[in-house]
């Protein structure tokens, strides 16, 4: 996951993070210099507008603030804690209902170097051990959280989470051979690792209840794992025999792991706009509401007109005679039957559709009506 720095040989988080630096400053000049210009052909267009007032610029910035988590026999530490030692913090929602930990250390990056001196300050602290498999195991799971805030000037900015992970590997005790503290923490990965594949599984199953507070790991990586989030995840294995096992049911895990779809990730918002949001459902509703009333009154209309027709079709059938004229009224009320019932018909798919909409909406008002309690609870 780290990699080294020798010869730049960066793990998947550092690549990770040097990739979302290089987006976001190429996305801050394009931006910026589009700003620019717009303001200068402002100030071509009119001489009175200073085409330097910074006013008129609505300029792209953003920061990156890291965090580092370790999830060590079942309990959170952080890493970055200011004391220089990693200090025990706990897992909570906050206002907006996403799960976290609020009290988490969180420090400013300019670089990737930033990030490299983090990740090098936060290893100090975290569990390591021998074993007979690994000279330098990992005792727990890392989680390095990167939170990304975006604004263009005079606008709310937009805020984004990446929660990168590095599992540690589970063990098979006759292999590894550990013994007194060490079994106790492969007891700890193999059981949080179990209840992983436990929230796979009941993923997969799109089961009603999904065990996250199994374990702190499940409970941290709730919303990476089920909610309102793109989740990718790197299975390695090993290729040498003496693993075997180990690979098969790395493998198997993995493919449970790629059956689940999550759906598609939509935006986070907030419950100012929640609120908002609900407001023009509630509008939409009333005029919905008003075509489906029109929509109704047409096809009563509609209907007894048609009625009326069938129910001359029916004296014309009994009373018809073989003449010229009598014939062609005939002909003439069997097209108007046709005409009227294919509108009739269109009027009905029309207005089944409109209800179909209102009850749409009206749905996903009482959903967002019920989130709302539920972030105002």
């Amino acid at each position: 996951m780290e990699g080294v720095r020798e010869n730049k040989q960066y793990g998947i988080s550092a690549r990770t993070i040097h990739k979302v630096f290089n987006l976001l400053s190429y996305w801050e000049r394009l931006h910026n210099t589009a700003a620019m210009a717009e303001s200068a052909a402002a100030g071509e267009e009119n001489p009175a507008v200073d085409s330097r007032d910074e006013s008129s610029d609505a300029r792209f910035t953003f920061s990156i603030e890291v965090g580092m988590l370790e999830i060590y026999n079942d309990d959170v530490f952080d890493l970055l804690s200011p004391s220089g030692n990693k200090k025990s913090v706990d897992i909570r929602r906050d206002s907006e209902g996403r799960v976290g930990v609020p009290d988490m250390t969180k420090e400013k990056v300019n670089s990737l170097e930033d990030v490299l001196n983090l990740l090098a300050k936060g290893n100090k602290n975290r569990a390591v051990a021998a074993t007979s498999l690994n000279e330098h195991s990992s005792r727990s799971h890392m989680v390095l959280n990167v939170q990304v805030t975006s604004t263009v000037e005079g606008e709310p900015p937009n805020k984004g989470n990446l929660f990168l992970v590095d599992l540690a590997g589970s063990e098979r005790v006759l292999k590894s051979e550990v013994v007194g503290k060490a079994l106790d923490e492969a007891k700890h990965i193999n059981k949080s690792l179990a209840a992983l594949g436990n929230v796979m599984e009941a993923l997969d199953r799109k089961a009603s209840h999904v065990p996250y507070r199994d374990s702190k790991l499940t409970h941290l990586l709730q919303d990476s794992l089920g909610g309102n989030s793109r989740t990718m995840m790197v299975v390695t294995v090993c290729p040498t025999s003496n693993s075997y096992d180990e690979t098969q049911c790395a493998l198997k895990f993995a493919t449970r792991v790629r059956r689940i779809n999550l759906g598609t990730a939509q935006r986070n918002v907030t419950s100012k706009n929640l609120e908002e949001t609900v407001k023009n459902l509630t509008s939409e509703i009333k005029l919905l509401s008003k075509a489906k009333e029109r929509s109704e009154n047409q096809m009563h209309s509609l209907k007894r007109e048609n009625e009326r027709v069938q129910e001359r079709l029916k004296q014309s059938a009994e009373t018809r005679s073989k003449t010229h004229d009598e014939k062609r009224a005939m002909e003439v009320l069997r097209k108007s039957n046709a005409e009227m019932t294919t509108r009739w018909q269109k009027e009905k798919a029309k207005r089944e559709e409109q209800v179909q909409d209102l009850e749409n909406v009206q749905n996903e008002v009482s959903s967002l009506n019920t989130f709302i309690d539920f972030l105002m609870f």
